[in-house]
C-alpha cells in the first residue's frame, strides 16, 4: 500500500533531530579515532633510531603522546614528531 504522508512540525523539533544525529556522527567518530594503530616504545626506538631510555623520556616530556594508559604510543604523535623534527 502506497501511503502520502504530511509531516507538521516546528523548527525547535527540526533542530533537536539534527544534533541528535549530530552527536551520533561525532560518537561514531570518537569510536574510529580510538581504534587508532599504537605502537610499543621498542617499535618506536627501532623508527626515530633512538635509546628505549630516550623515548621514555619523550613520553614523560609530552613530546610523545601515548594512549590513555600510557603503555602504548600513538602512530600519530610519531608521525608529528617526525614531521616537526626533519632535517633541513
Amino acid at each position: 500500500m502506497n501511503e502520502n504522508n504530511i509531516i507538521f512540525t516546528t523548527s525547535d523539533e527540526i533542530k533537536k533531530a539534527f544534533f541528535e544525529w549530530y552527536h551520533e556522527i561525532e560518537e561514531q567518530k570518537s569510536c574510529l579515532v580510538s581504534e587508532e594503530k599504537t605502537l610499543s616504545i621498542n617499535q618506536v626506538a627501532k623508527r626515530l633510531g633512538r635509546a628505549h631510555n630516550t623515548i621514555k623520556d619523550m613520553i614523560k616530556a609530552d613530546t610523545l603522546k601515548t594512549t590513555s594508559d600510557g603503555k602504548r604510543i600513538k602512530e600519530t604523535s610519531v608521525n608529528e614528531y617526525l614531521r616537526n623534527n626533519q632535517k633541513k
